[in-house]
C-alpha cells in the first residue's frame, strides 16, 4: 500500500509535466506558423488557422495577458514608475505567484474563490487522469485491433487539451480579480517595496526602473527571474530609447558592477551600441 502511494505521488506530477510539455510542444509548431506566415512562406489560410489556435494552445492568452498588464501598470504608476517599466516583468511570474495567494480571494470574493479551485482542480484531476486512462484504453484496444490505438491517444490528449483549458481559465480569472483589486500578487508587491528602498528619483526612467527590478530581482534570491528581466529589456525597452540603454548600465554599475559585463553582452548581441567604458568581461578574482 505504501509503495502504491509513493508511486501516485511521483506519477501526478510527472503527467501533469508530460501534459503541460505536449501543449508547449503543439504551441510552438503554431508559433513556427505564424512566423513563417509574416514572410510570405505559407498560404493565407494556414496563417488564419494558426493564429486561431494561437491563444487556445498558450500558456497565458490574450484574455490573461491583457488584464495582468493593465493591473501591472497601474501598480507601478501608483509607485512612481513610467508606464513601460512593467514591460520587463514576465507574465508568468506573476501568475504564478498568484496562485500561490490564490487564498487571498477567500476573503474578498468567497464565490470567485470556489470557482477558482472547482477549475483548478478539474483541471489537475484531467491532467493526472489523462495518461493513465490513455494506457489502459491502449492494452484493452491492442488485442481487438491496432487500429484502435489511434482512438486511445486522441481519448488521453483529449483530456490534457481539456486540462489545458481549464488551467487557462483558472489564470484568467486570477488575473481578471488582481485587475480589480480582489488579490495581491506577493511578487509585485516584493519587488516595488525592493526598489522603493534604493530611492530612485522622481523622473527614473525606464532603463533604471528595468536595472532597478533586476537587481531587487538578485536581491531577493531569485537569479532565474533576474535574468529574465534583462532577457526581456534587450529587444523591448532597450531599443524604445538610446537612454534606457546608458541608465540601465549606469544603475548596473553603482549597484550591481559584478554583473555589468553580461548586461553588455547581452546588449551588443541584439545590436545596441554600448559604450566601451564599459566592462566587457568579469571582473578578475584577486
Amino acid at each position: 500500500m505504501l509503495a502504491i502511494y509513493v508511486i501516485g505521488c511521483i506519477a501526478t506530477p510527472l503527467q501533469l509535466g508530460f501534459g503541460r510539455l505536449l501543449i508547449a510542444g503543439i504551441f510552438s509548431v503554431v508559433h513556427r506558423i505564424i512566423q513563417m506566415s509574416s514572410r510570405g512562406v505559407i498560404r493565407f489560410r494556414i496563417w488564419r488557422l494558426g493564429h486561431l489556435l494561437h491563444d487556445h494552445f498558450a500558456e497565458d492568452p490574450r484574455s490573461v495577458t491583457v488584464p495582468l498588464e493593465g493591473a501591472m501598470t497601474a501598480s507601478f504608476a501608483q509607485a512612481g514608475a513610467p508606464a513601460l517599466a512593467c514591460q520587463v516583468v514576465p507574465f508568468r511570474y506573476v501568475i504564478n505567484s498568484l496562485e500561490a495567494a490564490a487564498v487571498q480571494l477567500c476573503e474578498k470574493v468567497p464565490l470567485q474563490a470556489e470557482e477558482y479551485d472547482r477549475v483548478k482542480s478539474e483541471s489537475e484531476f484531467r491532467g493526472g487522469l489523462a495518461l493513465p486512462l490513455g494506457v489502459l484504453l491502449g492494452l484493452l484496444a491492442a488485442p481487438i485491433s491496432p487500429f484502435l490505438l489511434p482512438v486511445a491517444a486522441a481519448v488521453s490528449v483529449g483530456l490534457i487539451f481539456q486540462s489545458h483549458q481549464l488551467r487557462q481559465q483558472s489564470r484568467r480569472l486570477l488575473a481578471m480579480c488582481l485587475q480589480l483589486g480582489y488579490a495581491r500578487s506577493p511578487l509585485l508587491d516584493g519587488f516595488l517595496a525592493a526598489v522603493k528602498r534604493m530611492r530612485l528619483p522622481e523622473d527614473a526612467s525606464a532603463g533604471t526602473w528595468s536595472a532597478a527590478l533586476a537587481v531587487a530581482a538578485t536581491n531577493l534570491g531569485d537569479w532565474e527571474l533576474q535574468t529574465q528581466i534583462m532577457d526581456e529589456f534587450y529587444p523591448g525597452l532597450a531599443a524604445e530609447e538610446p537612454k534606457n540603454v546608458l541608465d540601465f548600465l549606469d544603475f548596473l554599475m553603482i549597484n550591481d558592477p559584478d554583473g555589468v559585463w553580461v548586461a553588455v553582452e547581452g546588449l551588443r548581441k541584439y545590436g545596441r551600441k554600448v559604450s566601451d567604458t564599459y566592462p566587457t568581461e568579469p571582473t578578475p578574482v584577486a
